[in-house]
């Protein structure tokens, strides 16, 4: 979600109208599950990836080390 939203950002969009209920509930259950501070830096984590980072780790390629 981190790198989405960059990602909207950088081209002047902000997310679809339809998908802002369903991103703010997935929002509340990883702050629920991981805490507000943990949940914040996972999604800098994301915000921080490049295009092709991100692609590589939605596809489950992610370097691991």
């Amino acid at each position: 979600m981190g790198a989405a939203g960059w990602l909207l950002e950088a081209i002047g969009a902000s997310w679809p109208p339809n998908y802002v209920a369903g991103r703010d509930r997935a929002l509340e259950t990883i702050r629920d599950a991981l805490g507000d501070e943990a949940a914040a830096g996972a999604l800098g984590e994301g915000r921080g990836m490049t295009l092709e980072e991100a692609v590589q780790y939605a596809l489950g390629e992610a370097d691991s080390s």
